[in-house]
C-alpha cells in the first residue's frame, strides 16, 4: 500500500523543476534578445557570464532536488515499492529537454 503523502511530493518536485527550467529559459532568452538588439549573430563572454549568473541558482536547485529524486526512486526500487518515482523522474527530463529545446530554438 503507498503511502498518503507520495502524491503531492511528486508534484512538488515536478513544480520545482518546472520552475527551475523556467527560470533556465528566460535567463537564455535574456541573452538572445540582448544579441538581437545589438545585431549579433555569435554569442561573447559577457553574454555566458550573463546566463550563468542568472541560471546557476535554477540549475543548483534543480540538480540537488533530482539527486535527492533519484536516490527516492534508487530506495522504492530496492525495496520494491514500485516505479512510480521514475516516471516522474522521466517527466522532469521532459521538462527539461523541452526548455532547452526552446531556448535553443528562441530567435531573441
Amino acid at each position: 500500500m503507498r503511502a498518503t503523502g507520495q502524491r503531492p511530493l511528486a508534484v512538488i518536485y515536478l513544480a520545482i523543476n518546472a520552475a527551475c527550467a523556467a527560470v533556465v529559459f528566460q535567463a537564455a532568452h535574456r541573452v538572445t534578445a540582448q544579441m538581437a538588439i545589438e545585431q549579433r549573430t555569435l554569442s561573447d563572454s559577457v553574454d555566458g557570464i550573463t546566463f550563468f549568473a542568472a541560471a546557476a541558482p535554477a540549475f543548483l536547485v534543480a540538480l540537488l532536488t533530482n539527486a535527492a529524486w533519484v536516490v527516492k526512486a534508487l530506495v522504492d526500487l530496492w525495496r520494491r515499492r514500485g516505479h512510480e518515482a521514475i516516471l516522474w523522474l522521466g517527466g522532469a527530463v521532459v521538462i527539461w529537454g523541452a526548455s532547452i529545446l526552446a531556448a535553443r530554438l528562441d530567435p531573441g
